[in-house]
C-alpha cells in the first residue's frame, strides 16, 4: 500500500474485504487462498511478507458522518483511483472514511462530484483552503460546533487528529485556527487519544491505560469500554497493557 504521513498502527486496512470496499491489490493479495470448508472463513493471518512503498504521490482523505447509504455512494468512486479504501469507522454516529492515492491529481470534476455526495458544497458552513498551484484543497464542515466532515486533497497530514476531533471532541477556537494547517498533531495543550487498540469499537490506548491505572483488569476493561469483546484480536495487547500498567506491575 502507499506510504503516507499516517501512523502505521492507525492506517485503515480492510483485511477481510475485497473490491467491494477497495481498489488496488490490498493486503488480501499477500495472504494464502486457503479457507475453512465449513464456515468459508479465509485464512488471512498466516503469511511471511515483505512490504515496499509504491510511488503514488497524490493523496486524499475524506471523513464524513454518515451511514451505509453514504458508504454505498462513495464506493462508486473507488475505481477512479490507483489505490483506495472506503469503510465505516467508530461508534454512533459512524464516520465514513475514504482514503485514496493516485499517480496524479484527478480531474476537478471528480472532486466536485465527491463534494456533492458529501454535502460539502460551497453553501455549507465550512472552513476552506485552496492552493491550485500546489494542488492542495481542504474543506472542513462544522455544524453546531462539531466537525462533521473533512475533505483533504493533496496534503493529508492532519488526518488522524481531525478524526479524533470528529469522534471525541468539540471544535474549539484554538483547534479551528490549526485545522487547515499542514500539521500531524493538534496544537500544544490538546492531548491526543493515542493509537487505537480496539479497532472494532474505537477504543484508544490512552483510555485503556487510564482505566488500568485506576485499578481495572481485563474483565473490567471489557465491561466498561467494551474493548476486546468483538473480534478479540486486541485481547493479547490488552493483557499486555494490564501487565505493564496495572497497580501490581513491577
Amino acid at each position: 500500500m502507499p506510504s503516507d504521513e499516517l501512523q502505521p498502527a492507525q492506517t485503515f486496512i480492510p483485511m477481510h474485504w475485497g473490491s467491494q470496499f477497495m481498489h488496488g491489490l490490498g493486503v488480501n493479495a499477500l495472504m494464502p487462498s486457503a479457507f475453512d470448508p465449513v464456515s468459508k472463513q479465509p485464512e488471512l493471518k498466516h503469511a511471511a511478507i515483505k512490504l515496499e512503498n509504491i510511488d503514488l504521490p497524490w493523496r486524499m482523505t475524506v471523513m464524513r458522518q454518515g451511514n451505509l447509504q453514504m458508504l454505498q455512494a462513495l464506493r462508486r468512486l473507488i475505481p477512479h483511483f490507483e489505490y483506495a479504501t472506503c469503510g465505516l469507522f467508530g461508534r454512533e454516529p459512524g464516520i465514513v472514511i475514504l482514503r485514496a492515492a493516485h499517480t496524479e491529481a484527478p480531474d476537478a470534476g471528480l472532486i466536485a462530484e465527491l463534494d456533492k455526495l458529501l454535502g460539502m458544497t460551497e453553501d455549507m458552513p465550512m472552513l476552506h483552503y485552496n492552493d491550485a498551484k500546489r494542488g492542495i484543497s481542504k474543506r472542513i464542515l462544522v455544524e453546531d460546533n462539531q466537525v462533521t466532515g473533512v475533505r483533504l486533497v493533496g496534503e493529508t497530514l492532519a488526518t488522524e487528529w481531525l478524526k479524533q476531533v470528529m469522534t471525541h471532541g468539540q471544535f474549539t477556537d484554538d483547534l479551528r485556527r490549526w485545522a487547515l494547517a499542514p500539521v500531524n498533531a493538534p496544537p500544544t495543550g490538546h492531548r491526543t487519544r493515542g493509537k487505537i487498540i480496539c479497532n472494532c469499537l474505537d477504543v484508544s490506548e490512552n483510555e485503556i491505560v487510564e482505566n488500568i491505572e485506576m485499578g481495572a483488569d481485563l474483565l473490567t476493561l471489557q465491561a466498561k469500554l467494551k474493548c476486546g469483546t468483538e473480534c478479540g484480536s486486541c485481547v493479547p495487547e490488552l493483557k499486555k497493557l494490564v501487565q505493564v500498567h496495572g497497580r501490581h506491575a513491577a
